[in-house]
């Protein structure tokens, strides 16, 4: 995240908290605008009283240049990551709220909590090496690493009680839309099929009302999140990739999956008949895949039929595979 300051916060009486997070945007994680942290003469304000009485002599060197550091915002992170205002204003963020910010940590809410951190940090892991957005997906690369980001998950019946749970905890509430991230199975069988009862009550929960169809993410909603385009997990998965790791497909088997028109393979239910492998054995494979070494080009292959416009922080639009969508929804909430 970028964090930028209303410079009349310093003002008001809260300097213990403002202390706090001016220590914690010292660390690796988030970016820091530096413009309201310095007077005009390029002095910064936890260098002159009240405020300066709450550090030490090194505690301000130190913050100082940690801080000057953290000020390297590139375009690309101006595009895609969150900014935030810390301030008292509409639209801003308060410094208690901004400081319970970074000090959680940030939540993605799956189906399968073991199974769908695999494919997201496999994915990730790829997509390091994109030519046009290859920052972005290397900060979310290390935030895995450095476990930033947590997983959290059950069954699909389970999925609306942990959301409504997370939502309306006192852990993330009223920051929420800045800590979560939900993505869940469509389930449909066909593209233009109907979503099933579960699916259109979380999505309703999410924007507010009782049941929703609408499945694209808008900026008004509870949270940021992701319905599968595809059926499943399983069907963003490269067949080159699919014939390497389940080696006992018969010959059979590989020619009606490669016979299969992409958007079929979409909403195909792997099972026994076409993997001869039981249902148990495919939700444990099938994530194993997206950790195996091949280029994140194989993924843009398979989505290739159905792009996305997605919109910039700049209101820019581009047009992107649903996987990229995918990788920068998480980057929102990093």
């Amino acid at each position: 995240m970028i964090f930028d300051f209303n410079a009349s916060v310093f003002e008001e009486a809260h300097f213990d908290t403002l202390k706090q997070i001016l220590v914690l945007l010292g660390q690796e994680q988030h970016f820091v605008i530096t413009q309201n942290l310095k007077d005009d003469y390029d002095k910064w304000v936890f260098e002159k009283e009240p405020f300066k009485s709450y550090f030490g002599k090194y505690e301000l060197q130190d913050l100082s240049k940690k801080l000057q550091k953290k000020a390297n915002i590139t375009t690309l992170h101006k595009q895609f990551l969150t900014k935030i205002v810390i301030g008292n204003n509409e639209n801003e963020v308060s410094p208690y709220n901004a400081l319970r910010i970074l000090k959680e940590r940030s939540l993605l809410l799956v189906e399968n909590k073991l199974n769908e951190k695999k494919f997201l940090k496999g994915i990730c892991d790829k997509y390091t090496n994109h030519p046009k957005r290859k920052s972005i997906y290397v900060l979310i690369q290390k935030a895995f690493e450095n476990e930033w980001i947590g997983t959290e998950g059950g069954g699909t019946g389970d999925m609306k009680k942990n959301l409504e749970y997370y939502v309306g905890s006192l852990q993330f509430q009223n920051i929420e839309c800045y800590k979560l991230f939900m993505i869940f199975d469509n389930d449909k069988e066909k593209v233009n099929g109907t979503l099933a009862n579960t699916q259109k009550k979380m999505i309703g929960f999410i924007k507010n009302v009782d049941k929703s169809e609408n499945t694209n993410w808008e900026t008004t909603d509870k949270i940021i999140w992701h319905i599968w385009h595809k059926r499943a997990l399983e069907n963003y998965a490269p067949l080159e990739q699919v014939f390497i790791k389940i080696y006992g497909l018969t010959n059979e088997q590989k020619e009606y999956l490669q016979n299969l028109q992409p958007s079929t393979l979409d909403f195909l239910k792997y099972d026994k008949s076409n993997t001869g492998l039981k249902e148990e054995k495919i939700k444990e494979k099938f994530p194993e895949i997206f950790e195996m070494n091949f280029s994140y080009q194989l993924l843009e292959k398979r989505c290739e039929h159905h792009k996305i416009s997605f919109e910039t922080n700049n209101g820019n639009v581009i047009e992107i595979s649903e996987i990229e969508q995918i990788l920068l929804k998480i980057a929102k909430i990093i």
